[in-house]
């Protein structure tokens, strides 16, 4: 299906297209991912020969649009638009729910508080049977007031007569990759019409279904967040990066650090630090007697010079004294001064 009156871009119902430009598919929907969305990507004419006005309409006059082609679909819904960008947005002027366009051709009034210059006007339909899709054409219209604008001049030339038409509601888009979509089976309910509605007998309402501008619809599935797996957080006790504590698994690990961040020697005691033995009595050399229990007699080897001995033999060994009796160190003291001077006395009879 396309649109005929008013004749829209490119097509063979259009004076101002070139022959070469002809689209003979007008018929045919936008593409599916919406790269051709707006208007089929013809907007592009605007500002040239191509793109002259079609129409010139007055402020709340009425007007007629006419549908062309026998690919009814078992019709479905239309909209209606204007645009004063150059086909960048577009606002409702007129709804039809149902039988869209079994009825070919039908009236509509403009808004009285339009902007009056040059306009993008704007049929849109999607269709009750067959593949989910949306169909649009655009024509170059003047609304009386305005200058209609010279080729290759910007396409600004508009000059506002209120605000009610600002706050019409947008376009509705669908089919056209936008996450939005429409049933099979019924004429897609508008989530906004506008204020101009018609509805016609056979009017089997959906609503739309995804993610639709202007409200309305169900929500379609939403893509399920990543889950991630919890991250232990380090405890207060143990510093982060702290080398793992022993196992029992048979093998060995670095002991870990203290709270303080420092690696303390191993030991017996627990307060984290190293603490040298206390000394004990015997430890420095002297021996000293005990009460209790009696030390082992240690055992005092004289100093091996080599030199024949007072008792005339040489001997490789030197001969040990006495051990001390624990019962009296002064009786020890005696023997080995004793000792000593028969050692002296061998030395002197050998010089």
């Amino acid at each position: 299906m396309e649109m005929i009156n008013p004749p829209p871009w490119n097509s063979k119902s259009n004076p101002n297209t070139p022959h070469d430009d002809i689209d003979y598919s007008m018929t045919s929907p936008l593409d599916a991912s919406g790269a051709n969305y707006p208007c089929k990507g013809y907007h592009s004419v605007l500002g040239t020969a191509a793109g002259k006005s079609v129409a010139t309409w007055a402020p709340g006059s009425t007007q007629t649009v006419s549908i062309g082609g026998t690919a009814v679909h078992g019709g479905g819904s239309c909209q209606l638009l204007l645009s004063f960008d150059g086909g960048h947005s577009f606002k409702v002027i007129q709804s039809v729910l149902g039988d869209c366009p079994i009825t070919s051709t039908w009236d509509f009034t403009l808004p009285t508080d339009i902007p009056s210059g040059d306009a993008v006007f704007a049929w849109t339909w999607f269709n009750r049977l067959g593949n989910r899709e949306m169909y649009m054409n655009c024509a170059s219209v003047t609304i009386g007031g305005g200058q209609q604008r010279r080729d290759g001049e910007v396409y600004t030339n508009s000059t506002r007569r209120g605000v009610d038409f600002n706050s019409a509601p947008n376009l509705f888009a669908a089919n056209i990759g936008n996450g939005c979509g429409t049933e099979e089976g019924g004429d897609v309910d508008f989530p906004n019409p506008g204020s101009a509605v018609v509805r016609r007998g056979g009017f089997s309402p959906r609503a739309p279904i995804g993610n639709c501008a202007g409200g309305g619809g169900s929500s379609g599935p939403s893509k399920p967040e990543p889950s991630s797996e919890p991250v232990p957080s380090p405890s207060a006790s143990s510093p982060s990066g702290s080398a793992p504590s022993s196992t029992t698994d048979g093998e060995w690990s670095q002991p870990r650090p203290t709270d303080s961040g420092e690696w303390n020697k191993p030991s017996a005691t627990n307060d984290g630090e190293w603490n040298k033995p206390a000394p004990s009595s015997a430890d420095d050399g002297m021996w000293r007697p005990s009460s209790s229990a009696a030390p082992p007699s240690p055992s005092i080897s004289a100093p091996d010079w080599g030199n024949w001995h007072n008792n005339g033999s040489s001997s490789a060994e030197p001969s040990a004294a006495p051990a001390p009796s624990p019962s009296s160190g002064k009786k020890t003291c005696k023997r080995v001064r004793r000792h000593k001077r028969r050692m002296n006395h061998g030395k002197r009879g050998h010089f």
